[in-house]
């Protein structure tokens, strides 16, 4: 598995069903530009680790730093959201397993 960077860069992820309950929220209480996020940074080499591990990749994984990492930091302020008084129930590991378990159950239907 060949990914491109050096995996450094961080992004703030947010699991699909968090985004909904946000959302809702949002629409029914807030005002405003409002970020839709967790507040949290994970490392890009992070989140793959983790996909390894759900996945059972044991495979090498190679990172090929001679390609971009792209933008080194994406995060977000998301206090206008915490003050709403959301706070995402999944963990980043929690939501990359429920995505993964998903797409497997329905790979045949998503890749045609």
């Amino acid at each position: 598995l060949v990914v491109w960077g050096s995996g450094k860069p961080t992004r703030d992820m947010l699991y699909s069903l968090d985004a909904a309950r946000a959302i809702r929220l949002i629409a029914e209480s807030g005002h405003g530009a409002i970020n839709l996020a967790t507040g949290e940074s994970h490392t890009i080499r992070e989140v793959v680790e983790l996909l390894c591990q759900i996945s059972g990749y044991t495979g090498e994984v190679v990172w090929d730093d001679s390609k971009p990492d792209g933008q080194r930091q994406r995060s977000y302020d998301v206090s206008k959201l915490a003050a709403l008084g959301f706070t995402p129930t999944s963990t980043l590991a929690d939501g990359l397993e429920a995505t993964y378990e998903w797409y497997s159950a329905n790979v045949e239907r998503v890749r045609r």
